[in-house]
């Protein structure tokens, strides 16, 4: 299997995501991203050791190898390439299934009630990012990971309908860490880009920047909805407006309209809605379907750009998880 694959799989299994995230905490997922561990030297659980292994084993990911504990190829790929991406989506997947099983009274009966309850919305804790105290950073790096490891499996999916050649200029408003921008970055070689974000999330994506990319990715810290935005040919909203109820959100696209230059682009990119027929896995519906309360049709935010005076583009629409769908607005 692929690595690919094998990340499909343990977002998918219970028991393979429950000893993925078990073998993270207690040292041995990083043992074993640098091969074969001696039986007498793995760093295993106070309890329950002998049976972790053996849900790794039964998921396919390591087997024995004599008297060593060998990942098999395809974990070995993931745990080489993407081993924090991997923890972060298993976390939260697990994490909002708990919420999903706890709360399932509160989600169809209660969105203010769910909110207040379910895990996920405290853990998501953008209070606690705008400043770059240490406890800030620290509160916010976990959400930021996660973040980060979504936007590292979508942007190349997403790179063949973002249309950007001949821009100079990108703004992205809730642009986090980074990591979809540079992905466009390293495509578009000639492309600039700005993040506005909160304050600690800049200062994460700051130190996570590539050198590469250091005169080409700009961060600017602060409340994107007071402060000063830089010029820009395209603005983008890329998984961040389903956050805000539909009056801010209204307001940011005015915002965005606003400060486009004649011919300037507004892109929002975001998952449509959920319905049970587009789900797709086991387990990881999980971390889509505890945010289903949020997501819009596309249609909204076409009819929103049309009224502020935009031409709307065809729409562009990649499977990815869930339908993510590219909206395009543009100033005359």
């Amino acid at each position: 299997m692929t690595a690919d694959e094998i990340e499909a799989l343990i977002l998918n299994d219970f028991g393979a995501a429950m000893a993925v995230r078990a073998a993270a905490r207690c040292g041995m997922l990083e043992q074993l991203a640098n091969g074969d561990v001696p039986r007498k030297g793995l760093s295993l659980p106070p309890h329950q050791g002998a049976l972790l292994v053996d849900l790794l084993i039964r998921a396919g990911l390591v087997e024995w190898a004599e008297d060593h504990l060998r990942p098999r190829p395809g974990f070995a790929a993931l745990l080489r390439d993407r081993r924090r991406d991997l923890v972060a989506r298993v976390n939260f997947t697990l994490l909002a299934a708990a919420d999903l099983i706890m709360g399932q009274h509160e989600f169809f009966g209660s969105k203010s009630g769910f909110m207040q309850h379910a895990g996920t919305f405290g853990f998501y804790a953008y209070d606690a990012a705008h400043d770059t105290s240490p406890e800030a950073l620290r509160r916010t790096e976990p959400w930021v990971r996660h973040v980060s490891a979504l936007s590292r499996a979508e942007a190349p999916l997403l790179r063949s309908v973002m249309l950007l050649d001949g821009t100079a200029r990108v703004l992205e408003i809730g642009g986090n860490s980074g990591a979809f921008a540079h992905e466009m970055l390293r495509h578009w070689t000639d492309l600039h880009w700005c993040i506005a974000d909160l304050p600690a999330v800049c200062a994460l994506g700051e130190a996570a920047r590539p050198a590469d990319l250091a005169d080409r990715l700009q961060f600017l810290p602060g409340d994107a909805r007071q402060t000063r935005w830089p010029e820009a040919d395209v603005i983008l909203f890329k998984s961040v407006l389903h956050d805000w109820e539909d009056d801010p959100a209204e307001d940011m696209l005015a915002r965005a309209a606003r400060a486009l230059p004649p011919g300037g682009r507004l892109v929002v990119v975001e998952r449509g809605p959920v319905h049970a027929g587009g789900l797709e896995g086991n387990l990881s519906v999980a971390s889509n379907l505890v945010f289903a309360q949020f997501y819009r049709d596309p249609e909204w935010y076409e009819a929103g750009m049309r009224s502020l005076g935009l031409s709307v583009a065809p729409r562009a629409t990649v499977q990815i998880d869930m339908p993510f769908h590219v909206i395009t607005g543009q100033r005359a």
